[in-house]
């Protein structure tokens, strides 16, 4: 059994604040003698109001972020407070030696994001990104698939994620200057950046449709986003809305290449359509289903901040991977950009 890794977390507003729970409760973190050695939430209104939650129960409570930080014994930080305020906490965490895994977006500066992971290399710490679909095994066979040139050079890709308005409200998604695509299709950013790098040329259409519907405050919730590669010879779209019914069983990604396509509906729980023009391999021509695991969001990424911070592995994804797709997301979607960007 390796020594015990204590983590802690700053922050319980981000959307996916619980999921980073998963280090005090899931059998793998006992696997990986994890240890959640507790919580500080800068806003006292924020604990008051979700700190009752069963999930966070039997987790102590920071009174000052000094505790985290003067703490050598803690040597990893869940990033879980509003994206907007999250690099001004991350910066503090890594300053203090610690590693961290930052939720998504990060935040919206991609000069300071830049100067985030500069930080960390010069101390010699990891920065997880917090993108959901990482080690989503319908995503990782798709990816794979396409660098392995199953389906042949790739043409055209779409993505889509939406929410429902609920979601609108409780994540303040309207903060955000490109509203739902950059809250929400965020991880889907990641994906292609995955798969394409950096686009040429992005078009962004970013409308404000909803007008009140269920007292949803202006703000972008309905977008789509086309991106453009002249090097690949390809196209990507995203789309987001955020006034769905019940979102998760379309969203989905299709990947055309000149020798096949995948469509992977719905992400969650993935399920794989591959069509080949010819039987390649053990795949055969046209239309058939491919099995992949049903893998709890989290449970690799886990996997991958225990194995890095313990310097038993290298992380799936570079700095520069994930630099490209933030700065694609913000060039998409607003933010604080660099002089003439």
């Amino acid at each position: 059994m390796p020594e015990t890794l204590k983590v802690t977390q700053i922050g319980i507003a981000h959307t996916h604040a619980n999921n980073a729970l998963a280090a005090a409760s899931r059998p793998v973190t006992k696997q990986l003698n994890m240890e959640m050695a507790g919580i500080y939430e800068p806003d006292p209104d924020m604990w008051e109001a979700r700190h009752k939650r069963p999930e966070y129960a039997d987790i102590p409570k920071f009174d000052s972020v000094d505790q985290i930080l003067n703490d050598p014994s803690i040597k990893a930080v869940f990033i879980q407070t509003w994206p907007w305020e999250c690099l001004y906490w991350a910066r503090l965490a890594l300053q203090a030696g610690k590693h961290i895994h930052l939720d998504k977006p990060p935040g919206l500066s991609l000069p300071m994001l830049k100067e985030l992971y500069a930080l960390a290399a010069s101390k010699g710490l990891f920065i997880q990104m917090g993108y959901m679909w990482r080690f989503n095994a319908g995503f990782e066979w798709a990816q794979k698939a396409v660098k392995d040139g199953l389906i042949g050079r790739v043409t055209f890709a779409r993505f889509r994620a939406g929410s429902v308005p609920e979601y609108w409200n409780r994540n303040h998604v309207h903060q955000f200057p490109g509203g739902i695509m950059q809250e929400e299709s965020c991880h889907l950013f990641d994906q292609a950046a995955a798969m394409f790098g950096r686009p040429d040329k992005i078009t962004p259409i970013l409308r404000s449709d909803a007008r009140g519907f269920e007292g949803m405050p202006p703000g972008v919730d309905n977008a789509i986003v086309i991106m453009e590669y002249e090097k690949q010879g390809a196209m990507a779209v995203i789309e987001a809305t955020g006034t769905e019914s019940d979102p998760g069983p379309h969203r989905h990604a299709e990947i055309h290449g000149l020798e096949g396509s995948i469509v992977l509906q719905p992400i969650e729980p993935p399920a794989i359509d591959l069509c080949l023009r010819q039987d390649k391999g053990e795949y055969r021509k046209g239309w058939q289903k491919i099995a992949v695991e049903n893998r709890p969001r989290y449970t690799l990424d886990l996997v991958e901040f225990a194995g890095v911070i313990r310097g038993e592995i290298s992380p799936r994804f570079t700095p520069e991977h994930d630099l490209i797709a933030h700065e694609t997301l913000i060039r998409a979607c607003g933010g604080v950009m660099p002089a003439g960007k």
